[in-house]
């Protein structure tokens, strides 16, 4: 989204010499709209389904701290925590591992009687 005057305009330094580039992301944007203010620079929006076009504000969560490295912290540990919960579901048999990928297993299948054509 374009903007004209806002403090997370972007800046690149190309060829030593230092431009705006007049956009911000739009989860920005809608995290600010719903806190009421403009996000700090070491503040990150986390999209909470990993789909980063899904900006819909209850998929967005805002991961602060008193400086850049606790927000990655916080960040990095949400991304740890789903993948700590994957491995979780692989090991009760809820998904399974074939031909590179992770899917709903059928037992989990079966027990939420879904079509296996739906997931």
């Amino acid at each position: 989204m374009v903007v004209t005057d806002h403090p997370r305009k972007r800046f690149y330094n190309k060829s030593g010499r230092q431009r705006v580039y007049p956009y911000v992301f739009e989860h920005h944007l809608v995290m600010e709209q719903s806190i009421g203010r403009f996000l700090k620079m070491h503040e990150l929006v986390h999209h909470i389904d990993g789909n980063r076009l899904n900006n819909d504000i209850s998929n967005l969560y805002l991961c602060t701290g008193p400086d850049v490295n606790a927000s990655r912290i916080e960040h990095n540990s949400a991304h740890q925590s789903l993948e700590d919960a994957g491995l979780q579901l692989f090991k009760l048999g809820i998904i399974d591992f074939s031909n590179g990928s992770y899917s709903l297993s059928m037992k989990c299948r079966k027990l939420l009687d879904l079509d296996s054509s739906v997931i």
